[in-house]
């Protein structure tokens, strides 16, 4: 019976590097039925995943769009509704944190932005620049006249719950937001929140890719640490947790492995699919 295992990347499938191990790599090389669900968009994680063996269809954004990476090409677009744009515009105006904005045109993906000189933007800059069209990306303007799927403000803690606050206040019932510490720097002190459209879950995806893949779900095996993982923890598939996972994942899974550290993701793969 064909089986599918799907991971997410920070914090369980990568390293404290924020990489994926050349053991984790050489391992994957060895399958053809591993997959990845992650919240980052395809600018943030194109310089980890155009190097890492797995599956062609990746799920970014929580769910909000897949990745075709043998195509380089995009499906199952979840945005922004449009009726939104121009309160989310005015809160942008009116707050001195300038967000990324995330979207596509006909041509592919883009993305607009303000200069912000702070460690988590040019962590996010640094990385983009590995995807093609973030050269055609926009700086100091935000057009809002494209599809958009993700908004993302990095900033201190405090200013980033005033504004998710204040977006829930103006657009009570909109969206789904992943809110926290960011784990691409070392300050905890600096938190992103990211406005995703709120049908967007990995949960919903997972359940598309394995029909894609022709697996039914109690072959398929999910891996996680985070909050947002927690949706495709709800599904009647197989949960696996790092040991260094949030409360609420360790509460919901069936299997603890150790620590993203330790590669412990594969190792758990190698041992299924003996």
């Amino acid at each position: 019976m064909r089986k599918l295992f799907i991971t997410d990347l920070d914090g369980t499938l990568l390293n404290d590097q924020r990489r994926v191990s050349e053991y984790s790599n050489n391992v994957l090389t060895q399958f053809n039925n591993v997959g990845i669900a992650t919240g980052r968009n395809i600018f943030s994680v194109y310089k980890i995943i155009k190097e890492v063996e797995v599956n062609s269809h990746i799920i970014l954004c929580n769910g909000a769009c897949v990745y075709n990476k043998d195509l380089d090409s995009f499906e199952a677009v979840i945005p922004l509704k449009r009726k939104t744009y121009p309160v989310l515009k005015e809160i942008i105006q009116n707050s001195k944190t300038k967000p990324i904005v995330i979207g596509f045109t006909d041509n592919g993906p883009y993305f607009e932005y303000q200069h912000n000189h702070n460690i988590q933007y040019d962590k996010f800059l640094n990385y983009a620049k590995a995807y093609p069209s973030a050269l055609a990306s926009k700086v100091n303007q935000y057009s809002f006249n494209q599809t958009i799927v993700e908004i993302i403000f990095y900033e201190k803690k405090e200013e980033i719950l005033r504004i998710k606050d204040e977006i829930e206040a103006k657009l009570p019932n909109h969206y789904m937001f992943e809110c926290r510490h960011s784990i691409m720097v070392d300050d905890e002190s600096y938190w992103f929140l990211a406005v995703f459209d709120k049908s967007v879950g990995k949960g919903n995806a997972i359940i598309d890719m394995a029909k894609r893949y022709d697996v039914d779900l109690s072959n398929v095996y999910v891996f996680g640490d985070g909050l947002n993982d927690i949706d495709m923890f709800e599904l009647p598939v197989n949960k696996i947790a790092v040991k260094n996972a949030v409360s609420e994942i360790l509460e919901l899974a069936e299997v603890i492995i150790d620590e993203n550290t330790q590669d412990s993701v594969v190792n758990y793969i190698i041992e299924k699919n003996r």
